[in-house]
């Protein structure tokens, strides 16, 4: 019988609590099921106070493309939570004293990276359809605050803003600090949508909203430079028509591009992080960067095994792209940015 067998015979059951054991092995329907008839036994006539009921499940980590990850990691369902148990070779792993010395070293013997990574750090496993383009860089844990990045709200630090253009425009917030780190603040994702209405009914009440004091530059996609064809108006033209200042990023080539993000993930400042991420709760858009960053933004798996060449344009790119250009804009210390910045100097969002 299949899943769809089981959960019919589920759906007869009247429960108080359920538990299901290596989640990512159960078909997600049954726990549909199974959730959608706890909370019946006892009845009110039985029990009228109230009492707990609910749904457990453990599972060694599945892959990023899963429902699980889905549901826990993007999704966070109100009610539903994750407890995640320490690595083996953690300093506070669990049980160690109850097994052999060299348990999960041995473990290791002959296992892929990618098993590895499940069954010995607790990590989720490889997408099924694609392989992270950050995997080897970025550190949820070391990257992504557990509170608040504060900006330092001065005209001294200008706020950078890398930009990705077209129908699904993405713009991610970036500041230096006095320790040369840089602090991605926020970010922004809108589906569907023209930069006009992008700016002016998004981006700009953000910025008024969150950093009145800052000085800001936009680094945009070099490519906005073409002129479009209904009006030859460029979307360097819209940034500017909006009171937006702009220069284009240096390249928009795809390695240097990702080599300016993973040469800020890999270098750290007194012990921590060169570049931070702001938690996902900040905004929504913080959330969907860092889904990217650790996971969905990815080289897609072809038919052979192999991975393509360059990242696949899904719904994780935009804000890739726009942190890429970021990331460019705040290495360009000398040279191009600085000959732009002569000509546009960054302004304050509340002369504008």
């Amino acid at each position: 019988m299949g899943p769809g067998a089981d959960a019919q015979r589920l759906l007869s059951l009247e429960l108080t609590g359920a538990f299901f054991n290596e989640a990512r092995e159960i078909a997600p329907e049954l726990i549909t099921a199974a959730f959608s008839r706890l909370g019946r036994y006892p009845s009110k006539a039985m029990q009228p106070e109230p009492y707990w009921y609910g749904l457990i499940l453990d599972t060694n980590p599945p892959s990023r493309d899963s429902w699980l990850f889905q549901t826990f990691e993007e999704d966070k369902p109100e009610g539903w939570e994750i407890f995640k148990q320490p690595g083996g070779l953690e300093p506070d792993a669990e049980n160690k004293e109850n097994l052999p010395a060299t348990y999960y070293e041995d473990m290791m013997n002959g296992a892929t990276e990618d098993w590895v990574n499940v069954h010995v750090h607790g990590q989720y496993g490889r997408s099924l359809v694609g392989r992270p383009v950050f995997e080897k860089t970025f550190k949820r844990s070391f990257h992504v605050t557990a509170s608040d990045l504060i900006p330092i709200q001065s005209e001294n630090y200008t706020l950078l803003i890398g930009l990705d253009f077209g129908r699904t425009p993405a713009a991610v917030i970036g500041q230096r600090d006095y320790r040369s780190r840089l602090n991605v603040l926020d970010a922004l994702y809108i589906e569907n949508i023209g930069l006009e209405n992008f700016l002016s009914k998004h981006l700009k009440p953000l910025l008024r909203q969150k950093f009145p004091y800052n000085k800001y530059l936009v680094i945009g996609d070099p490519a906005g430079r073409a002129k479009s064809q209904l009006n030859e108006e460029t979307p360097f033209d819209v940034l500017k028509k909006a009171g937006l200042q702009a220069v284009p990023a240096p390249t928009n080539d795809i390695t240097p591009r990702i080599e300016a993000v993973e040469g800020l993930l890999s270098q750290q400042v007194e012990g921590g992080a060169l570049m931070l991420f702001n938690r996902e709760s900040t905004s929504p858009g913080m959330k969907h960067l860092i889904a990217a960053m650790d996971g969905g933004y990815m080289y897609k798996r072809k038919q052979n095994g192999s991975y393509d060449a360059t990242p696949d344009k899904n719904k994780f790119s935009h804000c890739a792209d726009a942190l890429q250009y970021l990331c460019l804009g705040a290495n360009m210390s000398g040279g191009s940015m600085q000959s732009q910045r002569r000509e546009i100097q960054p302004v304050n969002y509340a002369w504008v």
